[in-house]
């Protein structure tokens, strides 16, 4: 069945164009949810011990040894 959302055949066909160049193209469902009046939602808060920054080639060794679908 077609996700909500996608006008009909959109999945169908981006998955064979995808994999005319080889490449699996995997379709998922999801859902939004909205939240009537976001003002009223807490900010939210990092642990001090996160660090948000920008990611860079050297740290491909770290990403591939954490998640095992890296390159």
């Amino acid at each position: 069945a077609p996700s909500p959302g996608l006008q009909d055949g959109v999945a169908t066909v981006s998955q064979a164009i995808a994999g005319a160049k080889g490449v699996e193209l995997e379709v998922s469902e999801y859902y939004t949810y909205l939240h009537p009046d976001p003002s009223t939602m807490p900010e939210p808060r990092l642990d001090p011990g996160v660090r948000v920054g920008s990611l860079s080639p050297v740290h491909l060794d770290l990403l591939n040894e954490t998640w095992p679908y890296g390159g």
